[in-house]
């Protein structure tokens, strides 16, 4: 028994000979008997997407980053596992349409990566079921920090409260952030 609403049936990869099958697929319960019984779920071949993830502007390779997988068909989100040292992941998928999503920050630094405005479809296969996505380049975002002084001499260095800075990017579009200073 299961309260009426929406639900997602999850079958986990099980090996069918030489294929690897899956199911996940989203059901709505309610009172209609015949709606809820007798249900035919039917597992399909999973596809095995990889990828390769990269900080955007220094191509270094960004590892033990987990990206979630987000269903467009609503199949649920589906984590990968952490990139290896070169960046690399790989992740059996419901067949169907998805996006990628990774969102991770330390104390001065935050990734971003989200494809959903660019999906992608699993019928893009190779033919052996497998779906290599190429790079991925993630966004950095740094914490920047420092004073804002009324001079600067080896004797005095008082700070400024309430002084508003402006941060522009170089195309005066990208970023364009003022920020007020705060007490020393």
């Amino acid at each position: 028994y299961v309260p009426s609403g929406d639900w997602l049936f999850i079958v986990a990869p099980y090996s069918s000979g030489e294929i690897t099958e899956v199911l996940r697929s989203p059901v709505s319960i309610s009172e209609d008997a015949e709606l809820r019984t007798s249900l035919n779920l039917q597992t399909v071949q999973g596809v095995n997407v990889s990828f390769q993830l990269q900080e955007a502007l220094t191509l270094s390779n960004l590892t033990n980053q987990r990206v979630k997988a987000i269903s467009q068909n609503g199949f649920g989100q589906i984590t990968f596992e952490k990139t290896n040292e070169t960046g690399y992941t790989t992740e059996l998928l419901m067949p169907g349409q998805w996006s990628l999503e990774l969102n991770y920050s330390t104390s001065t630094k935050h990734w971003i990566l989200n494809t959903s405005d660019t999906p992608f479809n699993t019928d893009d296969h190779d033919g052996e079921f497998n779906l290599d996505l190429g790079t991925l380049e993630a966004d950095l975002e740094v914490q920047i920090g420092g004073k804002v002084y009324w001079q600067i001499s080896s004797e005095t260095q008082k700070g400024i409260e309430g002084m508003e800075v402006t941060i522009v990017s170089s195309d005066e579009l990208t970023v364009n952030q003022t920020i007020e200073t705060d007490e020393f």
